[in-house]
């Protein structure tokens, strides 16, 4: 779930597909709503990035993306 949502879904309200998950991807997760309705949510996992790293990461990518836009204005 994005962490924007804030959402938490207890443990056994939560069903993963039946095969072992074994690699980075994207899958399908049934999700029990209320002990009444399940609903089929999409699921992606990913590499875990320490905050730190992905703030340092973002900064290198905003410092790129200045230097780009400055060699062209000289151009």
């Amino acid at each position: 779930f994005p962490r924007q949502l804030r959402v938490f879904v207890p443990p056994h309200a939560l069903r993963l597909p039946p095969e072992p998950i074994t690699r980075w991807g994207h899958f399908w997760c049934d999700v029990t709503v209320n002990g009444l309705d399940t609903v089929r949510v999409p699921m992606d996992v990913v590499q875990f990035m320490r905050p730190k790293t992905k703030r340092f990461r973002h900064w290198q990518q905003q410092q790129r993306q200045q230097l780009e836009s400055s060699q062209e204005q000289l151009l």
